[in-house]
């Protein structure tokens, strides 16, 4: 997660809900990849973020997002099935609940998140989209 502005109060009911220690912060860059294929899930929470880029890491990665549904945030355009998505913190659980109950579901998405990514966000795929608008702009 984020340094957002609840982050104390999130390490604070972490520290007394999980099993394992709660990681609120940043993360080298050289890490992300290992970091992201440690987990189930990559569940992006955020309601106002422009990029997302790391929600293309995450699936890049093989891990199914779950995300906020929010006007103010690029990473909705991310999600390929409804359970990818939650407007609010009660479907939130029930997504995340959904997601872990149904592992062999997990899997295929799992791989079908990555090869979208790969086939939409890569730096080739990215390139040749550039070209082509490129192209397009000066009429060619």
């Amino acid at each position: 997660a984020g340094t957002g502005p609840l982050k104390q109060y999130l390490k604070f009911r972490a520290g007394r809900l999980l099993a394992r220690k709660a990681d609120i912060g940043f993360h080298k860059h050289a890490d992300m990849p290992d970091l992201l294929r440690s987990g189930d899930l990559f569940v992006h929470c955020s309601i106002a973020d422009i990029e997302s880029v790391s929600v293309i890491e995450a699936m890049a990665c093989g891990l199914v997002p779950v995300i906020a549904a929010s006007e103010l945030s690029a990473a909705s355009q991310f999600a390929l099935i409804d359970e990818s998505l939650f407007p609010g913190a009660a479907l939130l659980a029930r997504r995340i609940d959904w997601w872990i109950a149904h592992q062999a579901e997990r899997a295929e998405w799992g791989e079908k998140y990555a090869e979208y990514t790969k086939a939409h966000y890569s730096v080739e795929a990215s390139v040749h989209k550039f070209v082509d608008m490129e192209r397009k702009a000066i009429g060619e």
